[in-house]
């Protein structure tokens, strides 16, 4: 165990399209801070703490400044008041002293129509249902817009405690995914999903779409997420968990998996990728508990890549849920599960553990418990839900539609980039273009966003020497028009 205050992280500078995920509200009354390369613990409340249990959701601006957040019932603002027309949202399922029981019960979407929208998403008793934030009122603010709080877009349907969201191959809209549970009716089952399609336009019907194994009378709790590469969708349930295939562009799931763990009693729960995308965390909720890894790069078959990464010895402490941050490591929850939330405090509750190489298969990729210390504030079991805000269009993608088009008032040739392959710098030459209404961005070939920046001058100059070696993509943009693409080799 190596306990610490502040964690030095060394990410580059370019990375910033990441920071919407910097400030994590959980627990009770804490946030804890990703900004300016260490991570802070603060607390919110002295008086009156909001205890949160599992669902909380927070969102922060391209800079990694705060803007909102919210346990599902409340919206506070960045002044930490509750926001204008901020109660009461309808998230369902035991809101008490420790707010919502539902594990993913609300999550926060930037709208693809405005920069200054917030969808906040909801699941309520046997309802699913938006709120739209404006952050333009109230001097920046914010409020929950009147008429879009509260809106009722599923009803008379119970659902899994589980939620995600990820971007669609064209990198501006959404897709949004909730599962359907039928009744404690012990024969009867289903395999619904429920998604949905966030664009300009709006929010889309929900489609149904069933995929994978039916579930009848079972628990529903657990995180289920999506690949950071948005490529996949792992779903967890008791002692097995369901790998399928995700298409970022039809929305659909395909070529299921299921993974059967030997340990009848597992209870999975916590879950996680590695920033890579090549290994699945999955860990128990009940006493005993354990943190597996699975490989989907390996050369055998994904069942049998199964490693023991930590064992968590009873005493009342369980396993809780996890979260990967922009520093590309794996935040942990232990938590106290023996009633008495309110008045536990300890060493295990009051840090959070670290997988510091995720990327790594078996004990390479580092454990580490109890290492960052939450000043003095405590994880009740959630961990914020986020959705990959970073994560770009899916370059080449038939239906990467903002990039159809390309305005024929610019030419290709009149933009140039060099040296191609590169090394250390790559130049944007824009000749005789009036440069100040260009928007450059750089995705990887798995889609993610590397830098998205205004250019300054007809040649620019970019620093690439933190980038892998490898082959990424650039197009600019006039006017949210992408008027040149063009792939180019970090060796």
């Amino acid at each position: 165990m190596k306990k610490t205050l502040l964690i030095l992280l060394f990410y580059p500078a370019f990375l910033f399209s990441q920071n919407q995920a910097n400030n994590w509200f959980f627990g009770d009354s804490l946030m804890l801070n990703f900004n300016d390369g260490v991570i802070t613990a603060e607390q919110l409340f002295s008086e009156n703490l909001i205890m949160m249990k599992e669902a909380s959701a927070s969102i922060s601006d391209a800079e990694g400044n705060l803007l909102f957040y919210t346990d599902g019932k409340y919206v506070w603002n960045k002044l930490h008041q509750v926001m204008e027309n901020g109660c009461c949202m309808l998230i369902g399922k035991y809101y008490d002293l420790f707010a919502s029981g539902i594990t993913q019960g609300v999550v926060i979407l930037p709208s693809p129509a405005s920069e200054n929208n917030f969808y906040i998403f909801v699941i309520g008793e046997e309802n699913f249902y938006y709120s739209l934030v404006d952050m333009t009122a109230n001097d920046g603010l914010g409020a929950v817009v009147e008429g879009k709080k509260n809106v009722e877009l599923i009803s008379d349907t119970y659902f899994f405690e589980k939620m995600h969201a990820v971007k669609h191959a064209n990198g501006r809209d959404w897709w949004l995914l909730v599962h359907e549970k039928l009744a404690p009716i012990p024969d009867d089952s289903t395999n619904t999903f429920f998604r949905f399609l966030i664009t300009p336009e709006g929010i889309s019907d929900p489609y149904i779409h069933n995929a994978g194994t039916k579930w009848g009378d079972v628990a529903t709790s657990g995180q289920m997420l999506f690949s950071p590469q948005g490529d996949r969708l792992v779903f967890p349930q008791e002692n097995y968990f369901e790998v399928f295939d995700f298409d970022r562009c039809e929305g659909l799931l395909s070529n299921p998996i299921k993974i059967t763990l030997e340990d009848d009693n597992f209870k999975s729960y916590g879950l996680s990728f590695s920033p890579d995308g090549s290994k699945v965390y999955i860990s128990s909720v009940r006493e005993d508990g354990e943190i597996l890894q699975y490989c989907f790069n390996c050369e055998v078959p994904l069942a049998d890549t199964e490693k023991l990464i930590y064992f968590l010895p009873g005493n009342n402490y369980v396993i809780g849920q996890h979260q990967l941050a922009n520093d590309g490591k794996i935040y942990v929850s232990i938590v106290y599960n023996s009633g008495g939330y309110h008045e536990n405090f300890s060493v295990e509750n009051m840090n959070l553990c670290v997988i510091n190489n995720p990327n790594e298969e078996g004990l390479a990729c580092d454990f580490d418990t109890s290492t960052i210390w939450l000043g003095g504030r405590r994880v009740i079991c959630g961990l914020p839900n986020f959705a990959n805000y970073s994560l770009g269009a899916l370059v080449g993608s038939e239906c990467d539609t903002l990039d159809v088009s390309i305005n024929n008032t610019i030419h290709k040739n009149e933009i140039t980039l060099y040296p191609n392959p590169a090394t250390d710098h790559l130049f944007i030459n824009t000749n005789n273009i009036h440069y100040a209404s260009l928007i450059i961005h750089i995705t990887d070939a798995a889609g993610k966003n590397i830098l998205a920046q205004n250019i300054t001058s007809n040649n620019t100059k970019i620093n690439i020497t933190q980038l892998s070696k490898g082959i990424y993509f650039v197009s600019i943009k006039q006017d949210a028009e992408v008027v040149f693409k063009e792939s180019f080799v970090k060796q």
